[in-house]
């Protein structure tokens, strides 16, 4: 009836069915999953120093190993593909339709658990989306791909 209709099932109760007819689904946590308790905080321990008898010139600094790159989540490949298909003429699509169109995906593209808004979670991969502000230069009203996303097709 043209009305937005959000489901809220039990996470071993989703129905496929139910769920393609609702703009958007609520899993809720199952009541056998309990919150494991928090660790007890650790003392920090004081670091210990190593003497040795080597003259300062001998020492050298170690060079330290670079970080492996992280493999990026597995929702950016999947909003990477829906930016460039709502892509009009080279502009770069609106944060809300760019936001509707995931949560219409086949699977839904939900948000990350650490972020809260869509805009945080664009913002959590700046190598991959480029947010546009509105000229007051507070509010994000489109998404566009960085230059190194773009040649990635």
């Amino acid at each position: 009836g043209g009305k937005r209709v959000v489901g809220i099932v039990k996470k071993e109760s989703a129905d496929k069915p139910f769920a393609s007819r609702c703009n958007r689904v609520l899993t809720l946590p199952s009541k056998a999953s309990k919150p494991a308790p928090a660790p007890a905080a650790k003392k920090p321990s004081k670091p210990k120093v190593k003497t040795t008898n080597a003259p300062a010139a001998a020492k050298q600094p170690k060079l330290q190993a670079k970080p492996a790159p992280k493999n990026p989540p597995a929702w950016v490949p999947r909003v990477v593909k829906l930016v460039r298909t709502l892509s009009q003429n080279g502009d770069c699509p609106s944060l809300n339709t760019l936001g509707q169109r995931m949560r219409k995906s086949s699977p839904p593209i939900e948000k990350t658990s650490k972020s809260t808004t869509l805009t945080k979670m664009l913002e959590s991969q700046p190598k991959v989306f480029r947010l546009k502000k509105a000229r007051d230069g507070k509010r994000v009203v489109g998404v566009c791909l960085t230059p190194a996303a773009s040649k990635d097709e």
